[in-house]
């Protein structure tokens, strides 16, 4: 466990949460979250997002980094949406694929059971 940054771009306020040490290496789409709302800002009481354990927090004064850690935040998400969207895509194409190549080989039982789980998990 370490503490994880939750900040309030309303009110440029950063408030730290315990969280897991490698939680924005294994899920970087959490960056940027708000997280059900868990963590209110201590001023305003909107929900924080989660910016991660090792993000450096600009000075409350300095509008300008505030606004461009904001707009780097924002690119993130749409890249990482954009990168999650094409990994499904691939996935998706990769189980059609596997679909196909078991269609074309000799009927068992097995094979079918198969191909059911495998038209389930495109779903």
């Amino acid at each position: 466990m370490c503490k994880g940054t939750w900040v309030c771009f309303r009110c440029r306020t950063a408030v730290r949460r315990d969280t897991l040490r490698l939680v924005t290496h294994e899920k970087p789409a959490l960056i940027g979250d708000i997280g059900a709302g868990r963590v209110r800002c201590p001023h305003c009481r909107r929900a924080c997002q989660f910016m991660g354990p090792s993000i450096a927090i600009p000075p409350k004064r300095d509008l300008q980094s505030w606004k461009h850690l904001e707009s780097d935040i924002i690119h993130f998400r749409l890249d990482e949406g954009e990168r999650s969207k094409k990994e499904r895509a691939r996935k998706k194409h990769s189980i059609e694929q596997r679909v196909r190549d078991l269609k074309e080989r000799p009927p068992s039982a097995q094979r079918s059971s198969l191909i059911k789980e495998l038209q389930r998990d495109l779903m």
